[in-house]
């Protein structure tokens, strides 16, 4: 509840009116939604101010280039290492934590190499932000099965306290 209330603070009459409008669906702390890009485009645009910018994967969705350029915001990526199972490199993130980021946007299981991210890799992830500060984007286009792992239930039960948003698409199959 108080992660929706951060959103609508932070959202402007635009951002209100189509939620109204029922393009998006708040249900806790995701985001109900389809276009995945134009979704990500809206929240990117209403988390962000013009000079802060978003960390994003690499590798990661050419739809996510898409919506960050749409919305009108910067980005920076950080590497996820392909000789480590695509492990995110935190020593990446901490080398380029001190640029004005406000949102890291995690794919879930990750588009397009398909890693699921262990209990343990989300929690990290949860730790980074909370220490800069910043919302975590959760963006699943696919849902995997039984072992996937959303960061929402990560947060739910070690980390109450973090600002996650997660955006699930309505017009993604699985790969």
């Amino acid at each position: 509840e108080e992660l929706l209330q951060f959103i609508q603070r932070q959202a402007s009459s635009r951002f209100e009116n189509i939620v109204h409008d029922g393009l998006l669906h708040f249900e806790q702390h995701s985001v109900i939604a389809g276009p995945w890009q134009t979704t990500l485009a809206l929240l990117f645009q209403r988390l962000t101010a013009d000079r802060e910018s978003i960390l994003i994967p690499n590798p990661h969705h050419p739809g996510i280039l898409a919506a960050i350029k749409s919305s009108k915001r910067s980005w920076i990526q950080y590497k996820c290492k392909q000789s480590e199972d695509w492990r995110i490199s935190f020593e990446h993130l901490e080398a380029i934590s001190s640029f004005n980021s406000k949102v890291i946007l995690l794919s879930n299981p990750h588009h397009p190499t398909g890693k699921m991210y262990s209990k343990a890799e989300l929690l990290k992830v949860l730790t980074f932000a909370q220490t800069y500060e910043l919302t975590v984007i959760e963006l699943c286009l696919y849902h995997p099965g039984e072992t996937f792992i959303s960061i929402q239930d990560v947060a739910r039960e070690c980390m109450p306290e973090s600002r996650v948003v997660s955006v699930y698409s309505l017009d993604n199959s699985p790969p």
